[in-house]
């Protein structure tokens, strides 16, 4: 089969377009047709080296592979799998018949975990990683929404956040930004969005009560807040200080330029004082994917879509996300 894949860190231009063994599903596992997959900013940085301690250290093991979720069909069931949990209904309250196995033509959504491979024709996944995609929801186009699960685990699940709450997103035009904002709005909290100067429309559009100019803003114009997403990963202190008494953060990003001391001040904030930050990282669950496709049909979330590349442009994929200013999701199309 086809699948990206990349021989040396490096910029995207490393990135290409070459064939490796189609997988077979063991015991338990779903074989997918993938029909898209989105670009994710970690992996940029993989793909860059700069994450290496997590990729390998040493250039053994290459040719690397990347993409972490994906939409598609599944094919093939190995043994066990069909009478594990990975159908469901996907609605937000868990009913419907959750308790089915996945079966050969199923639309479905879902993630790898920690393992990148997912920019591929073909992936093995257990159930547990999949939902069903909802109904007449376009493959391609819903490829921007599994990423949403983390910004469900970190508003509803982390900082619980509550009817009446302000909350802050940071980063609201990117891929986990934009279903925050709308999931904020769906959860009855006052959100402001911070966004680049262009984007500032799609956010208000999507829900946003109020939106700021990221690049024009400071820490000081804004506050108090009950609740903050972080997904840009810089100045957490300074935004820190932004909360009310009872206030929750949530950073799903860190400094990658300053890595140790980024890391060092969450791993304290998430011990000591209050306003604590919460700090994770997201991997899909077939539950998180049903609720998530809950939401979609209730009108709560919708996909948003960048731009769409064929599986030959993986380069020029990456090279769009890493140009910034991206609007919700850039997807990579493989059928």
């Amino acid at each position: 089969m086809r699948a990206a894949l990349f021989d040396r860190y490096g910029p995207p231009e490393v990135l290409y377009v070459g064939t490796v063994p189609r997988p077979v599903p063991a015991p338990g596992e779903v074989l997918v047709r993938v029909h898209a997959a989105s670009v994710n900013g970690g992996e940029l940085h993989g793909r860059a080296g700069r994450l290496r301690l997590v990729t390998g250290l040493m250039r053994r093991g290459f040719p690397k592979r990347i993409g972490i979720d994906f939409t598609g069909e599944v094919v093939a069931l190995g043994p066990e799998a069909a009478g594990a949990s990975g159908g469901g209904s996907g609605r937000p309250d868990g009913a419907g018949g959750g308790g089915a196995g996945p079966k050969v033509g199923d639309r479905v959504w879902g993630g790898l975990g920690l393992v990148f491979g997912s920019v591929a024709e073909y992936v093995v996944v257990r159930p547990r990683r999949l939902s069903l995609v909802p109904a007449g929801l376009d493959l391609v186009e819903a490829a921007a929404l599994p990423v949403g699960v983390t910004a469900i685990t970190a508003l509803r699940d982390k900082a619980a956040l509550r009817p009446g709450e302000r909350l802050l997103v940071r980063g609201g035009s990117g891929g986990v930004g934009v279903v925050a904002v709308q999931l904020g709005r769906a959860l009855g909290a006052h959100v402001t969005a911070l966004a680049g100067a262009r984007n500032l429309d799609l956010v208000r559009d999507l829900g946003a009560h109020e939106a700021y100019d990221y690049a024009t803003t400071r820490p000081s114009d804004l506050g108090p807040f009950d609740v903050i997403l972080d997904t840009a990963g810089t100045d957490h202190a300074a935004y820190r200080r932004l909360l009310t008494r009872s206030g929750r953060m949530v950073a799903i990003a860190f400094d990658i330029d300053r890595l140790v001391p980024s890391l060092a001040y969450l791993a304290a904030s998430a011990v000591y004082g209050s306003r604590r930050v919460r700090f994770f990282s997201g991997e899909p669950s077939h539950r998180l994917l049903s609720d998530l496709a809950g939401y979609v049909r209730s009108g709560d979330l919708k996909p948003v879509v960048d731009r769409v590349f064929p599986l030959e442009e993986i380069a020029e994929a990456h090279r769009a996300l890493e140009a910034g200013g991206v609007r919700g999701k850039i997807i990579v199309r493989l059928v």
